[in-house]
């Protein structure tokens, strides 16, 4: 007797393979999400340190008041324009105002499904981040205030630049 098709074993075979290569990819997906997340938060504080300083450069002074969409013509939503950071982007601004004109600032996003914090200064020349060093997972999920990265703060006269984020690691 002629038969055709495949035997019991051959399927199982297949079948197993197909089940190892399913669980060792499907870990590895979720943690290229998890580092786009992070690419995103990095885009955006790329985006508003660059129209910070061309505002700086305009200016002499950055804007003071938080970045909440205010209309008002006097906080940092005036100067951003239409930029609106990217879905489930959290961006933290805080400005030191000396007299009217705050001379420097402190700068900080993360993507609500990323696992790092990151931070910038007007006076420091790199980007920084901040990641839970026992769980990579931990801060996912997270705002940046329900993390442990604690931002530098702008003072008057002591201009948050990179010795103030070294607990950070640079980017």
């Amino acid at each position: 007797m002629n038969r055709k098709g495949f035997t019991l074993i051959e399927l199982l075979v297949v079948i197993s393979i197909i089940t190892i290569l399913a669980a060792i990819s499907v870990p590895q997906f979720a943690k290229y999400r998890v580092r786009a997340y992070n690419v995103t938060a990095i885009s955006d504080l790329r985006n508003i340190k660059t129209t910070l300083e061309a505002e700086y450069v305009d200016l002499l002074a950055y804007p003071d008041g938080p970045l909440d969409g205010s209309e008002d013509g006097s906080g940092v939503s005036a100067v951003m324009g239409d930029f609106m950071p990217s879905n489930h982007v959290e961006v933290v601004y805080t400005a030191a105002v000396a007299g009217d004109d705050p001379q420097m600032y402190v700068l900080a996003t993360k993507h609500r499904d990323g696992n790092r914090v990151y931070g910038t200064s007007s006076h420091a020349s790199l980007l920084y981040y901040k990641e839970n060093a026992d769980d990579d997972e931990a801060w996912v999920g997270v705002s940046i205030g329900g993390t442990a990265a604690t931002l530098p703060t702008p003072a008057v006269g002591t201009p948050p630049s990179d010795n103030a984020f070294a607990d950070w690691t640079a980017q």
